[in-house]
């Protein structure tokens, strides 16, 4: 199987594109690809230093930086 197919970065892939890139005895394999494909769009959604650092939460917004953890009142990341 292509690593990509696995990576949260990658495609996703319809249930006819996963019966196409892997063999029809693989249901081990099949489980495993269609589980991280319905997986992808949610990892997007919820990626913390994407979206988590940009929202404000009870009127703080969390630093995601290196060196640098923590939440800061108003959201006025510097």
């Amino acid at each position: 199987m292509d690593p990509e197919l696995l990576s949260p970065c990658g495609p996703i892939l319809l249930d006819a594109d996963v019966e196409q890139v892997i063999a029809a005895e693989d249901l081990d394999a099949k489980f495993v690809l269609k589980e991280v494909n319905a997986r992808k769009p949610i990892h997007a959604m919820y990626s913390a230093t994407e979206h988590f650092a940009h929202e404000m939460h009870f009127g703080f917004k969390a630093v995601l930086e290196c060196g640098r953890l923590g939440l800061i009142a108003g959201g006025n990341v510097a």
